[in-house]
């Protein structure tokens, strides 16, 4: 486990040189009292990928391969999850699929996949509130978890 210590900066990690693109299984939010907690699951066939992790202005435009989007996902911010390199499906199945719902916790509102370009895949959610993030990376099974307070 490596643990991040909580910031109201932007989050980082560069992926390891030439790695194939994790697959990216699950995406789940749980809350509790101090945080909430996006938990996002990979393959074990693939190194571990690259992430950006950052608070935005609800009104932000971002890029999705060639495409500029703004997002309209409530609250005041929104937090952006970039996974680098990955995907949600392998062309004949898709783990994990591309739009938003209803979160149902105390800071996370409307989120889910909002783009996966081929290689890289965008997750993000509106904050009802929230001003740091926390990141612990966690092995066996990979999974990169976001906490927000």
């Amino acid at each position: 486990v490596m643990e991040l210590p909580w910031t109201a900066n932007r989050v980082a990690r560069d992926s390891t040189p030439a790695a194939a693109r994790a697959s990216f299984r699950k995406a789940t939010t749980q809350g509790t009292d101090g945080f909430d907690r996006v938990l996002f699951e990979f393959d074990q066939t693939t190194a571990y990928p690259g992430y950006e992790v950052s608070r935005v202005p609800a009104d932000s435009t971002f890029a999705c391969g060639t495409d500029s989007r703004t997002l309209d996902l409530g609250g005041a911010q929104t937090l952006l999850v970039r996974i680098n390199p990955a995907r949600t499906g392998d062309g004949k199945t898709t783990w994990v699929r591309t739009g938003t719902r209803d979160l149902k916790s105390a800071r996370l509102q409307k989120g889910g996949v909002i783009c996966d370009d081929g290689h890289a895949v965008t997750w993000a959610a509106g904050l009802a509130e929230g001003k740091e993030v926390r990141v612990l990376e966690l092995r066996a099974p990979p999974r990169l978890a976001v906490d927000v307070r």
